[in-house]
This record gives structure tokens, sequence and C-alpha cells, in this order.
């Protein structure tokens, strides 16, 4: 299971993608939904078998019980259906990693015209005194 997790590269997974694709189709069988929903149910729910209030165990915990329940989903779903919701989760994951890139581009342009401004107003302040 985490030799299959690490050899997944990028920010967005695609086979994950794919999984959220293949839920939202009518022809995926009701046992992958229904362990999806599972899964969903389990990362936020606040009873877990480690709390998330322990740091960094907590939050393992759900990470590691979320990718093998997703994992086990995987195995319900036909193959032909994941091949095309494979290829329409690349096409996707292209658009999201493009739409990240260009957020984080508008978060440091604004991050760094807010220092400019801040240190404006200290200078501005500071020249009244």
């Amino acid at each position: 299971m985490l030799k299959h997790a690490v050899k997944k590269k990028g920010y967005v997974n695609e086979d994950t993608l794919a999984m959220i694709l293949a839920y939202t189709r009518n022809d995926t069988p009701f046992t992958a939904k229904l362990i999806g929903i599972a899964t969903l149910v389990y990362i936020f729910m606040p009873v877990d078998i480690i709390p998330d209030v322990i740091p960094l165990a907590g939050w393992l915990d759900d990470i590691l019980i979320g990718y093998q329940l997703t994992y086990w989903a995987q195995s319900f779903v036909p193959e032909p259906i994941m091949e095309e919701c494979r290829a329409e989760a690349k096409v996707k994951a292209r658009q999201i990693r493009n739409w990240l890139i260009a957020l984080a581009i508008v978060f440091i342009v604004f991050a760094i015209s807010m220092m400019f401004v801040l240190w404006k107003l200290v200078e501005w302040l500071f020249g009244l005194f």
C-alpha cells in the first residue's frame, strides 16, 4: 500500500481524481460508492482510531486509512470505467495544476503588495512623530 502511495507524483493524485470522477458516474457499482462515502465519513469524523488532537499521528492515521479505503473502493470499479475516468483525470489534473500555479502567483503578488503597503504605512506613521 505505502509503496503504491510513494510512487505517485505531483500535487494532484490522478487516481484519487479518477475515483472522484468514477463516483459521479451512474454505472459505478454501489459498493464502491458506499466505501467512498465511508472513507469521507471516517476522515471528517472527530472520533478516530488515533484522535486528530495528537499531532502528526492523528493526521497520518486519517491519510493512511483514507488511502487504503480509496484503493479498496477502486477494486470494485470495473476496469473500463476506471480507464475512462483516468483519461479524464489526466486532463483535469493538468487544469487543476495550472489553477494552483495561477493561484500561488496571485497570492504571492498580493502578499508582496500588502507588505509594501504596510511598509509605507509604518514609514508614514513614524514620520509623524
